[in-house]
């Protein structure tokens, strides 16, 4: 039986930025998939200067995948989303105390945000 932390509880019985939908932000990215277990979809406002200004979630999979994905909705705002984008995997997994055997949550949610930005990419036609 897995034993969730306060913070991953706390996320995953009442997530924040959750889309409830299609919405109208900037760009998204997707990654994962439903039939493997894991899937998110990160829709981000982004400025000019690429920094997150508004994340929103939509996700599929276990409490720590929903949990991690909100939480990341609070985490992102004003950072820079670039090419080499990466999240430190290590702390992630230390703030929201995840097992080790979740951090392909985090690899899914990594790949999601690369989309991002190759749709940021797309979008200004670089």
């Amino acid at each position: 039986m897995l034993v969730y932390s306060a913070l991953v509880e706390d996320h995953f019985r009442r997530p924040r930025n959750a889309a409830a939908g299609t919405c109208h932000e900037s760009v998204s990215g997707v990654a994962g998939s439903v039939e493997r277990g894991t899937w998110i979809e990160f829709q981000l406002r982004v400025n000019l200067d690429r920094r997150v200004s508004r994340a929103r979630f939509r996700a599929y999979g276990c409490p720590h995948t929903i949990a991690l994905a909100s939480w990341l909705t609070e985490y992102l705002p004003g950072r820079a989303l670039r090419a080499n984008f990466a999240l430190d995997r290590d702390h992630i997994l230390e703030v929201l105390e995840l097992p080790v055997e979740k951090s392909h949550c985090v690899l899914v949610a990594e790949d999601a945000l690369r989309a991002c930005f190759e749709s940021v990419e797309v979008n200004n036609g670089d």
